[in-house]
């Protein structure tokens, strides 16, 4: 049980550092300055931002390297504003789901979760930089490349 409170914090914190996430200073823009991008024509339909979103991601890199097959992390949104990050094969093996709650506003992505026993309280954000049928991109200022996610099938 010890060596749970002690991991599954550590987890966590990986997957919000790993994510490009970050939360900003009050009165501070958090967005960092980037030209949006295009999708190809036709990959995005007819479907806003918000139902974009909505679904399970995976993510396959961060930066310029590529995500390991040996791990599998993870992202749901879901319609009614909650998420889970999760985990699900690592060299350790998975890790308990975390939940919380999101919001969308323009192009950020609002993260929290709640304190548990094993996990402190957190308040994120990220932005999206594209995001289509298929793929997710998302940064903060502190990591402008920031990671790519793509659609979980």
């Amino acid at each position: 049980m010890n060596a749970r409170r002690l991991v599954l914090p550590a987890v966590v914190a990986a997957v919000i550092v790993t994510g490009g996430c970050t939360k900003p200073k009050p009165g501070e823009d958090s967005r960092p300055e980037a030209p949006p991008s295009t999708p190809a024509p036709g990959d995005r339909g007819e479907k806003s931002t918000a139902e974009l979103l909505v679904g399970k991601w995976q993510k396959v890199s961060r930066g310029d390297a590529k995500t390991s097959d040996s791990y599998i992390l993870t992202m749901t949104y879901t319609h009614d504003g909650a998420f889970i990050i999760h985990v699900e094969k690592s060299r350790d093996g998975p890790r308990p789901p975390r939940e919380g709650a999101y919001r969308l506003e323009g192009d950020t992505i609002w993260l929290h979760t709640e304190a548990t026993s094993e996990s402190m309280a957190y308040d994120w954000s990220v932005q999206i930089k594209e995001i289509t049928n298929n793929k997710l991109h998302i940064a903060a200022p502190e990591d402008p490349k920031g990671s790519q996610y793509k659609r979980f099938k």
